[in-house]
């Protein structure tokens, strides 16, 4: 049996239409790598067994809680803003040694820029 030619632009025109609308739907989420890290790294600090109507702190940070149970509070807070600052400062030593090894005076300029705008985020970010 074959397919008419109308039946064939109908079907097209349906697919158009259908791809339209999740093109459209994609659209409204944020799939690049930062965004797709972040969600990863929110979800992972959530425990998504837990009712949030029952017990909302819980459900919201009992995956930190579960990751973090054996580390040692030694007086010092604890939380995501500590293991922002010791991101940073890891990055900032793995700049420093980069830039010791560099001989190039045109890249010790580079790094030099590219360190003085991680500063200025930063710097940014914290106040």
């Amino acid at each position: 049996m074959q397919v008419s030619q109308a039946a064939k632009c109908d079907e097209e025109r349906e697919l158009k239409r259908q791809l339209a609308v999740y093109k459209e739907e994609a659209s409204r989420y944020c799939l690049t790598a930062d965004c797709v890290r972040t969600t990863d790294d929110i979800i992972r600090r959530m425990d998504l067994a837990v009712d949030p109507c029952h017990d909302f702190w819980l459900y919201a940070c009992g995956g930190w809680l579960r990751d973090n149970r054996h580390q040692p509070v030694d007086g010092e807070a604890t939380g995501v803003q500590h293991e922002v600052d010791q991101s940073v400062s890891q990055s900032v030593r793995c700049f420093i040694h980069a830039w010791g090894d560099v001989t190039s005076q045109s890249l010790r300029l580079r790094y030099d820029r590219h360190f003085v705008g991680i500063t200025r985020d930063i710097m940014r970010t914290s106040s």
